[in-house]
């Protein structure tokens, strides 16, 4: 007996001829209204400030690429505050005007947040943190979950990790100018984010895993991101472990 096997097509409506000119009108009405690229950001909220990275030398980008790697076994603990700033930095931080960083972002909406959440105790206490790119600091959102390893079962996959990282998209952001399109736009900036922060990591003496297995939802109740954001990938990060 043969197994139907799921088609992914119906959930990323596609662009055609037809459906063209709707969309482009709908781009060019949402750039009149001059939205603002603001980088995100959560005052009030309880603050950890980043040390201001010096870039030293860096590898060669052949380098890089090559010695990146699928990280299974992690050192237990954090990096320290100044390994953790120049990697932020280098992977998502503002390296131009209007926000612009490391990655392209549609529309330039800087619609991507991503949220870190230690999973060991150290110099960064419990609970989630929101990284704000422009003032180069982390706001703690979130109180975290009573175990991360529930809501995150590929977790199990590497043992020790002592960070997750979330990937957050703004859908109100990018359904505003791209309609259901957007969620395309969102899921292609998340991987961009997802792959820059793993060459600032290679390049820095860490790793960055992806972890396919997660609950949304939980993910999102648990890391005090906004109702309009939503969780497209997680990963965890830190020193790999010396074979």
């Amino acid at each position: 007996m043969s197994v139907k096997r799921p088609r992914l097509r119906p959930l990323l409506p596609e662009l055609d001829p037809t459906s063209f000119p709707a969309f482009r009108d709908r781009i060019l009405e949402a750039e009149a209204d001059a939205p603002s690229h603001a980088v995100r950001r959560y005052p009030g909220f309880p603050r950890v400030e980043l040390p201001r990275p010096r870039h030293r030398r860096l590898p060669r980008f052949d380098d890089v690429v090559t010695r990146r790697r699928t990280c299974r076994a992690f050192e237990p603990r954090l990096p320290d505050a100044k390994a953790l700033s120049a990697w932020l930095e280098l992977g998502h931080g503002v390296t131009g005007p209007d926000g612009r960083g490391p990655t392209p972002s549609a529309g330039n909406l800087q619609a991507v947040q991503l949220v870190l959440v230690p999973l060991c105790s150290g110099w960064l206490g419990a609970g989630a943190y929101h990284y704000d790119r422009g003032q180069h600091g982390l706001a703690r959102i979130g109180d975290g979950a009573p175990d991360w390893n529930e809501v995150v079962p590929s977790l199990s996959q590497a043992p020790g990790a002592p960070l997750l990282v979330v990937i957050a998209g703004e859908e109100t952001a990018v359904a505003h100018k791209y309609g259901e399109r957007g969620l395309r736009f969102l899921l292609l900036e998340a991987g961009q984010v997802l792959q820059s922060l793993g060459m600032a990591a290679a390049a820095g003496g860490l790793a960055v895993t992806p972890m396919g297995g997660f609950f949304e939802g939980q993910v999102h109740a648990h890391t005090g991101l906004g109702a309009d954001d939503l969780v497209l990938a997680t990963a965890v990060a830190g020193i790999p472990a010396r074979p």
